[in-house]
């Protein structure tokens, strides 16, 4: 499938982005996105900036922003234990949505990987099996607020 890209104004013209996305993939479910849950070893370098996008994956949906400015909510992983915290909060820049098996070099290293194999390998980590023409949402994020811990 050919991938498709949304600039953040765009996607904030929810009914036009959801015409889009429906018109250009009519076998996907078009689903809301209201905050972004990050593993903790992920969370410094949305900060730091070396990681400028996140990738979400669910079979045949794709997703879209409901603001332009999304909560951040680290999760730490321990075993079988899990502790979230809402940590701060991105803005959402840029949407692409493409299929996982035209992830390239670029998309890996705007999500904070050293290559497209460490990138895939992840994401198949995260959300077990995904076939090469099933599609991805990219989301361009840039940091916007760092909440103080308690």
């Amino acid at each position: 499938m050919k991938a498709v890209e949304i600039s953040a104004s765009e996607a904030m013209d929810s009914h036009a982005l959801i015409n889009t996305l429906s018109k250009s993939y009519p076998d996907h479910a078009i689903c809301e996105r209201s905050y972004f849950k990050l593993l903790d070893n992920y969370i410094n370098n949305v900060f730091d900036c070396s990681k400028t996008t996140t990738i979400r994956y669910s079979p045949n949906k794709l997703e879209y922003p409901t603001d332009k400015c999304l909560p951040l909510i680290k999760v730490e992983t321990n075993k079988n234990l899990s502790k979230e915290e809402l940590i701060g909060d991105v803005l959402v820049t840029r949407l692409c949505y493409k299929a996982f098996g035209d992830l390239d070099e670029c998309d890996a290293l705007n999500d904070g990987f050293a290559s497209e194999q460490d990138l895939k390998n992840e994401l198949r980590r995260i959300y077990g099996d995904i076939k090469d023409r099933e599609m991805v949402s990219i989301f361009f994020i840039a940091p916007h607020r760092v909440f103080e811990s308690e």
